[in-house]
């Protein structure tokens, strides 16, 4: 039997307000810049983003990954729109 996916915030009429609502409870820009500092990405290395919502994470921190590699992995089509 497959699990019944529950898309952010629990309901897909809000999934668009999802960056917004991460950046209201604290997880915007900021954090993000520093978890890209933290993961401490070399050149050449692979990364993926398992679960990436709407690619903001690495979004962000693209322009710190001069030649390392990123594969994004998302299961909600919705999420991926943003």
């Amino acid at each position: 039997m497959r699990e019944k996916f529950t898309p952010a915030l629990a309901f897909r009429t809000l999934t668009p307000l999802f960056d917004k609502a991460s950046e209201l409870l604290g997880f915007g820009n900021s954090f993000r810049k520093r978890v890209v500092d933290m993961a401490e990405i070399k050149d050449g290395e692979r990364i993926i983003d398992v679960g990436c919502g709407t690619g903001s994470l690495f979004g962000h921190g693209r322009m710190c990954l001069d030649s390392a590699s990123l594969l994004r992995l998302m299961v909600s089509a919705a999420m991926a729109m943003f």
